[in-house]
């Protein structure tokens, strides 16, 4: 019993860091679309996670790789490819003007 418990419990830890990857994945680059954080802030986050290591769906891990050369050169980000990241986590982009 001890051990289903335990084989339980790490299949639960393995979940709950993927499902909180996804959602800060989705939180950083709606940030970075609404102009709340700079391209380099969201490439620091991600290279962030990458020195120091983070559980993820290999979608996700794409992603953040990806998120963490976009200030290289020729590596920049377009708006289709952020919007295709997004489709790819479950989300569909709407853009939406406002006056100034």
């Amino acid at each position: 019993m001890r051990n289903w418990l335990s084989q339980r419990a790490r299949g639960t830890a393995r979940y709950k860091p993927q499902k909180l990857m996804k959602t800060q994945l989705v939180t950083q680059i709606k940030a970075y679309l609404e102009g709340k954080i700079s391209l380099k802030e969201m490439v620091n986050w991600a290279e962030d996670l990458v020195m120091e290591g983070f559980e993820a769906s290999p979608v996700e891990s794409e992603i953040i790789y990806r998120l963490g050369v976009a200030d290289g050169e020729n590596f920049e980000l377009s708006w289709e490819e952020l919007a295709g990241m997004l489709k790819r986590l479950g989300y569909k982009v709407r853009l939406e003007l406002q006056m100034a």
